[in-house]
């Protein structure tokens, strides 16, 4: 449900998508996964998404971080398809 909102460009959708990876809420626990969206979701203007990317990136190595960020920004420049 989130995944098809999130690719359409919905920014609460891809940040609760975010949560889903996160708490592995059907899908499977995924932290990068996690990570990229709520950053796809603050690219997109969800500026709530800070505090809880803050709380992922805690779980995540250095370079764990840049390879979600890159995705993100993949996913952002191909309009939030095939994410």
């Amino acid at each position: 449900m989130f995944q098809a909102a999130a690719e359409q460009g919905l920014a609460l959708a891809q940040f609760n998508l975010g949560l889903h990876y996160f708490k592995g809420r059907g899908v499977d626990r995924d932290d990068t996964q996690s990570y990229m969206w709520l950053e796809v979701s603050r690219l997109n203007g969800y500026a709530n998404a800070v505090e809880t990317i803050n709380i992922v990136a805690n779980k995540l190595t250095g370079s764990d971080v840049a390879k979600a960020k890159d995705l993100a920004r993949e996913c952002f420049d191909k309009k939030f398809k095939g994410c």
